[in-house]
């Protein structure tokens, strides 16, 4: 999964491991030395410590009006809020998790467009839900 936040770019992969990749506009780091645009390797800025118990990251989603912050959401129905500038871990929503069943995986996440602080969660058994994340309902 690929979330871009401002200039930054998030990538999720399997083992609960998400990175928080830099760029610049034009696709280089300015931190880089290299002299050519082939010498140029990007290293991410950190790994964000997610806990074992979190599972796999299945989907990722950016609200507009939340800078700096992501949703991460996993195949065990955990919702979390993390701050990628800071890499600390904002908030783990309870109204999810409390009426998930085992095995119930949360595979996507749609910010509304016109509405501040909800959340569209589509789960891997067809099955929607909206989440008010200002009050976590």
């Amino acid at each position: 999964n690929l979330c871009p936040i401002g200039s930054m770019y998030l990538i999720s992969s399997s083992s609960a491991e998400v990175l928080v990749w830099p760029l610049s506009p034009l696709g280089v780091d300015s931190r880089s030395t290299a002299t050519k645009q082939s010498d140029i390797v990007i290293e991410p800025t950190w790994k964000l410590a997610i806990s074992s118990a979190f599972g796999e990251c299945t989907a990722l989603c950016h609200p507009p009006t939340y800078l700096h912050k992501v949703l991460l959401a996993s195949d065990t129905c955990c919702l979390d809020l993390w701050n990628i500038r800071s890499g600390e871990l904002i908030h783990s929503f309870a109204a999810l998790k409390s009426a998930a069943k085992p095995g119930m995986a949360i595979t996507c996440l749609r910010a509304a467009p016109h509405v501040l602080d909800m959340v569209a969660v589509g789960f891997a058994n067809g099955r929607l839900a909206l989440l008010n994340t200002r009050e976590d309902r």
